[in-house]
């Protein structure tokens, strides 16, 4: 889901400064349409679930970390589409409203449970440790068993 959000706001981000680097005086209805959707509807509908995922808790180990990399990524996406509208609203300024297709910082606001991100990074550190000794360990024992066994005189 992560992964498909920072693709959609990546795309919205590639159309938006498309129209920037033109330098597009008017926006058509359609585009007009799948921004009024992206800042009425669907950017308060992602904000809602990223908050909603983050204060769920039951997540492991593995989802936190990927969770902890992959919200920040996903809200520079927004960010980037809310400064390129920003730079649109300038160019767009005589013909179009633009500002009223970013969406507000406000609506920003959600916790990332940083205790809960740190504990599974050093569980993720420990585990890997642990399988390095294990590893090291294991050759250790191969290379003192093949000296053993260079040492002892062929049994006959």
């Amino acid at each position: 889901v992560f992964g498909v959000l920072r693709r959609v706001y990546d795309g919205m981000g590639k159309v938006v400064k498309f129209l920037v680097d033109h330098k597009v005086l008017w926006l058509s209805k359609p585009t007009k349409d799948m921004l009024g959707f992206a800042a009425e509807q669907f950017t308060p509908m992602v904000y809602h679930f990223l908050q909603h995922t983050m204060d769920n808790g039951q997540a492991d180990r593995v989802q936190l970390i990927k969770q902890g990399k992959l919200v920040p990524a996903i809200v520079e996406r927004i960010e980037f589409v809310d400064l390129q509208l920003v730079t649109l609203g300038r160019i767009c300024a005589k013909t179009d409203d633009v500002d009223a297709f970013i969406v507000r910082s406000s609506a920003r606001d959600f916790k990332i449970d940083v205790t809960a991100l740190q504990s599974a990074h050093q569980t993720a550190n420990d585990n890997a440790k642990r399988k390095k000794e294990q590893k090291t360990n294991k050759s250790k024992k191969k290379v003192a068993k093949k000296e053993n066994s260079e040492r002892r005189p062929p049994v006959r």
